[in-house]
């Protein structure tokens, strides 16, 4: 089995793992695991991508946002906005990755949108949207930290 697929299904493994924790665990519902894609220039230099064998990791980013707000003290919650959640990602750079580029991970800071405290949840449909909209990333100011710190305006994805 290639390393892909062996780390493919480690990461079917770990999600599944985290939303069943995440149901038992009252604490962990302040989290959520956040995924964006936009799609990398360096695709196209991949064969095994043009020939439909590798998935677009380059273009991927996995973010996980936190409720703030439920974790501050009463004093302090009229000053952050609940729609407002601060997220943690990372990005896969250069994969597959070759002797003339290796390839390296890049994390970043940026903020997002609650959408629980968006859209209406009076309703099972308004529920589901808002946990949809909740599993994506939409494109943020965000600062990277690592390899290069640097702020980016609108984090739209890595190349």
């Amino acid at each position: 089995m290639p390393d892909c697929d062996r780390y493919d299904q480690l990461g079917n493994i770990a999600g599944i793992g985290w939303f069943y924790a995440r149901e038992k665990c009252d604490f962990l519902q302040r989290f959520n695991i956040r995924w964006m894609y936009y799609p990398s220039e360096t695709r196209y230099r991949q064969l095994a991508y043009r020939n439909k064998k590798l998935s677009d990791y380059n273009g991927q980013s996995y973010w996980v946002s936190m409720r703030i707000w439920d974790l501050l003290p009463s004093t302090l919650q009229a000053y952050w906005p609940r729609f407002l959640v601060p997220t943690a990602g990372v990005s896969m750079n250069d994969w597959p990755s070759t002797v003339e580029r290796p390839a390296y991970h890049s994390f970043h800071l940026s903020l997002n949108l609650d959408f629980k405290h968006i859209l209406p949840q009076e309703s099972a449909f308004g529920r589901l949207l808002s946990d949809l909209f909740n599993g994506i990333h939409l494109p943020a100011p965000a600062l990277e930290l690592y390899p290069d710190p640097t702020f980016k305006l609108i984090f739209r994805g890595q190349d």
